[in-house]
C-alpha cells in the first residue's frame, strides 16, 4: 500500500479507482486487522485499484473522520466510505464490499 503522511498527499490522487484505509494500527486492534486484510487483498491482485493507507491522525482527523478504521473506495462512479469494522476485520467480508462496490 502507499502512504499518505499529509493533507496535501492525499488531495494529489489521481488514480481513477483507488481503495484508502484510514487508521492507527499501531495502538487499534480493529485498524491493525483491517490493514492486514487489505494488504492480502492488494497482494491477491484481483481488483484493479490502487491502494493506499493513511495512518497520520491530523490527516484523518482534517478530513471529518472520528471514528476508525475508514475504509473509502473511489471509483469514477462512486465514492463509499466502510465505516463497520466488523466487516473491515473480517477478510471475506471486506472483499465481498470491494468487489459489490467496485464494479468488479
Amino acid at each position: 500500500m502507499k502512504s499518505i503522511k499529509t493533507l496535501d498527499e492525499y488531495r494529489m490522487i489521481s488514480d481513477k479507482s483507488y481503495l484508502i484505509e484510514f487508521g492507527t494500527p499501531d495502538t487499534c486492534v480493529p485498524c491493525k486487522m483491517t490493514e492486514d486484510n487489505l494488504k492480502k487483498i492488494e497482494k491477491d491482485g484481483n481488483f484493479n485499484l490502487t491502494f493506499y493507507s493513511c495512518y497520520d491522525i491530523n490527516v484523518i482527523t482534517s478530513l471529518g473522520y472520528s471514528k476508525i478504521p475508514v475504509v473509502k473506495l473511489v471509483t469514477p462512479h462512486k465514492v463509499l466510505e466502510l465505516t463497520d469494522a466488523s466487516i473491515s476485520m473480517d477478510e471475506d467480508e471486506l472483499v465481498d464490499w470491494i468487489s459489490e462496490n467496485s464494479g468488479e
